[in-house]
């Protein structure tokens, strides 16, 4: 089994206005808060398929290195379960709605996402 987790770290730099005093907080001190974005990515393989399970949240900035992991099993049935995957970008949902062929199932998925996925499928025909 193998593990691949992806991060990636945005800043937020805020900066506080006095409208009373007309002053910016940020003279005296500037606030800063990371926001971390990461999907783990769990590999599951037999003879025949491979399992690729999901977790966290899937966005356009994750396809790429899951297009790679993908492509190493080319000739395998590849199965993405969704299980734990809580929150997904439009970009993430075009990729599902354009994955799933004979060779390629998506298992687990949340009901909304599910439902986005239809309503994209639908859009394409």
């Amino acid at each position: 089994m193998q593990i691949y987790e992806l991060r990636g770290l945005a800043q937020l730099q805020k900066s506080l206005f006095s409208a009373v005093c007309g002053w910016h907080f940020d003279c005296a001190r500037t606030w800063t808060c990371e926001l971390q974005r990461m999907i783990r990515i769990e590999i599951l393989q037999n003879r025949d398929s491979v399992g690729l399970v999901l977790s966290g949240r899937m966005q356009k900035q994750d396809l790429q290195a899951l297009e790679t992991l993908l492509k190493k099993h080319v000739k395998r049935t590849v199965i993405l379960d969704l299980k734990g995957v809580r929150l997904v970008d439009r970009d993430a949902v075009e990729f599902l709605a354009s994955f799933e062929t004979d060779q390629a199932k998506i298992t687990n998925c949340p009901r909304y996402i599910r439902e986005w996925i239809r309503r994209e499928q639908a859009e394409r025909q």
